[in-house]
């Protein structure tokens, strides 16, 4: 099972605020899909340019499980100016 969980800026699909700092990419069997992001003056920071900004995408054995894999790294990323669903996949259990 693979599941995937956007998270946007603070205000969309309205009017969203840009230039929210966004986590660093995952690793491991989370993948990162940025869109909406661009880089800071310096170069390095990934900043939202957009009102989708990033989505992590996992594979699991059940759909229980990536819930868990991806709303356990949601929990340890700063995610101040962003926003996300919570019930990504609950109608698959």
């Amino acid at each position: 099972m693979t599941l995937g969980v956007v998270v946007a800026s603070e205000g969309y699909p309205l009017a969203y605020e840009k230039g929210v700092e966004l986590p660093e990419k995952t690793s491991g069997d989370i993948i990162t899909y940025y869109a909406g992001a661009k880089f800071a003056e310096n170069g390095k920071a990934l900043l939202s340019n957009g009102g989708r900004v990033y989505m992590l995408v996992t594979t699991a054995d059940t759909v229980k499980a990536a819930q868990d894999k991806i709303y356990a790294q949601i929990a340890q990323q700063n995610t101040d100016g962003l926003f996300y669903r919570t019930d990504i996949g609950s109608k698959a259990l």
